[in-house]
């Protein structure tokens, strides 16, 4: 009697230390399964958290250009949204209104400018949403693999130490199996890749080179008034004979004297005078007047030299 009781004790000291041995191996893989969901947790969070990017801005001319839809062609003409040239200023620039009501002058270089970064922030947005949503499938995905598989090891616990009540031998021979290690990590496979054939690359519109050539100038005669001629009278000083008329510059004052005497001895007049007479015409040609000009002979023009093409770089 006492021999049997004690075997009933025993049998019963055993039963109950096996049940607590298994408990413990069971509370211990749940614990492991839970640590997995938190550092599959915070694993996907860091993924997120890394995807997120500044994303650049335009300043307030840039974003002008951008909000009017202005363009530069490959003639390096300005263009508005609907790719008709727009006319631009003496200066070469055109006006653009910003938010705030400002009116600023814009050239092509600027227009080119203002449309490449705008095309460096799509990329970047586009690249940062792609990335995000990636970053959260892949944080749902890993989540839910791990909770169920958290949720299978404290099935798996709990039947094993059911199992360890009814018999010792069983116990001892087996081990409870510990899934959470193998299916706690996250399934990176779950998340799509996709390849960007542009990816780490820019757009750049087509780069020019403009070359001013000056105007060509020449000095030309300008006529201010036609040359013309005309008729002038010519005179000249004589001495005459009062008698005769007769001039008598050529003789000496003796001569003049018996001359004069002639005329007096045949009752006429005598002696004689100083004049000035007209003895004729001549023709006078006046010069035409002028000045001297700079005339433009070929305006001045820019020659527009491609230095690279539009593309990816």
């Amino acid at each position: 009697m006492k021999k049997k009781l004690l075997s009933i004790i025993l049998t019963a000291i055993l039963a109950a230390f096996s049940t607590a041995m298994f408990t413990g191996c069971g509370n211990e893989n749940t614990a492991t399964s839970d640590e997995a969901v938190r550092t599959s947790a915070s694993v996907d969070e860091i993924t997120y958290d890394n995807t997120s990017e500044t994303v650049p801005t335009l300043s307030d001319t840039e974003q002008a250009i951008v909000d009017e839809g202005l363009k530069v062609d490959d003639k390096g003409n300005i263009t508005d949204s609907k790719g008709n040239k727009v006319e631009v200023k003496d200066d070469g620039t055109v006006e653009v209104k910003t938010k705030s009501g400002e009116t600023v002058k814009v050239k092509a270089d600027d227009v080119k400018t203002a449309n490449v970064n705008n095309q460096k922030i799509e990329n970047t947005v586009n690249s940062s949403s792609n990335s995000s949503s990636a970053a959260k499938s892949n944080s749902n995905s890993s989540s839910s693999a791990t909770k169920s598989n958290s949720s299978s090891s404290k099935s798996n616990s709990s039947q094993n130490t059911n199992n360890s009540a009814s018999s010792s031998s069983v116990q001892n021979d087996k081990k409870p199996t510990n899934n959470s290690s193998s299916t706690s990590k996250p399934n990176n496979n779950s998340q799509s890749s996709t390849t960007d054939p542009h990816a780490g690359k820019t757009w750049h519109e087509a780069e020019y080179e403009y070359i001013n050539h000056p105007a060509e100038t020449k000095k030309v005669w300008v006529v201010d008034e036609e040359s013309y001629t005309y008729e002038e009278d010519i005179y000249e000083e004589h001495t005459i004979c009062k008698g005769c008329g007769a001039f008598l510059d050529e003789m000496l004052k003796d001569e003049r004297l018996s001359h004069s005497e002639a005329h007096l001895l045949a009752g006429e007049n005598s002696g004689w005078y100083r004049t000035t007479i007209k003895v004729g015409t001549k023709t006078i040609t006046v010069p035409e007047e002028g000045h001297w000009e700079t005339k433009i002979v070929k305006d001045a023009w820019t020659e527009k030299v491609l230095v690279r093409e539009a593309g990816w770089y």
